[in-house]
């Protein structure tokens, strides 16, 4: 068990909010219904920043330090710092194609769920969206309505201007914390593990409020561990607890149709957004 500091945010208040509790996404919802609410003007709270300890004691100490700076520019240099993803260090991947995790094909499992696809004109996004081959087979498959965000900045520069003649699709230079907007499908293709596992319950605040009523999370996860990272592995189980709260698990399960080097270590996942 561990217990989580946490600071969200109100747009509509433009206050912050520092807190401690055992089950955030239980703690979110009381936030979004109590009398601070900022519900009236359509914009909930929003994480903005997590850490973990180990028991309530050194969580509540940690949340009393941060509230006794009563400073606006600590809190914020606090979001920054921590939360922001390494745009230097994926640049640098980009830059010097060091990007060994790079199949350079659309994953079989991600294709096969495509090819069902009936709507072609469904809102996608796919965050870190590296080479982009998922949204090069959408867009041979007739999608209209693509989103992609990256924080590499030279990659970026070449998916625009790949596609800077295409309005099917979007290609968004940013940290996907920071991404705004509403979606009928989410594809995860290698980013969640590419994110520090301190962020995973950010990652799942954040896809709730991205994903729209009905919507779906659809993709792989490692079914496996490594050492250092990235990438950083998970298993099963862990996944559950993870996004169960928050999503209905509609799918969870080994990929059968993995590339060969990653046989029996993918997880192909359909999570529905509650």
């Amino acid at each position: 068990m561990s217990y989580t500091v946490y600071i969200i945010y109100s747009k509509s208040l433009n206050k912050y909010y520092t807190g401690s509790c055992e089950n955030l996404t239980i703690r979110l919802s009381q936030h979004n219904a109590g009398r601070n609410k900022s519900t009236k003007a359509g914009i909930p709270w929003i994480i903005k920043h997590i850490e973990y300890y180990n028991t309530f004691t050194e969580a509540r100490s940690r949340e009393a330090a941060i509230k006794k700076m009563k400073s606006r520019i600590y809190i914020e240099s606090l979001i920054n710092s921590a939360n922001s993803l390494d745009a230097n260090f994926w640049s640098d991947k980009y830059q010097n194609n060091s990007t060994q995790w790079d199949l350079g094909l659309v994953s079989p499992p991600i294709k096969q769920y495509i090819d069902q696809l009936t709507n072609k004109d469904c809102r996608i996004l796919i965050p870190g969206c590296g080479n982009a081959y998922e949204a090069a087979y959408l867009l041979e498959q007739g999608f209209t309505n693509i989103t992609l965000i990256d924080i590499a900045e030279p990659l970026v520069q070449s998916l625009q201007k790949k596609y800077k003649n295409d309005s099917r699709i979007q290609i968004i230079l940013g940290d996907f914390f920071n991404h705004q907007g509403q979606y009928d499908l989410i594809i995860e293709q290698t980013f969640f593990c590419a994110i520090d596992p301190s962020l995973r319950t950010n990652y799942v605040i954040k896809m709730s409020q991205l994903i729209a009523k009905g919507g779906k999370l659809v993709g792989l996860l490692f079914n496996r561990s490594f050492e250092g990272g990235p990438p950083f592995g998970g298993n099963k189980e862990e996944y559950i607890h993870l996004f169960s709260p928050t999503f209905s698990i509609k799918k969870l399960e080994t990929c059968y149709n993995s590339f060969k080097k990653r046989e029996e270590s993918e997880l192909f996942m359909i999570f529905i957004i509650k």
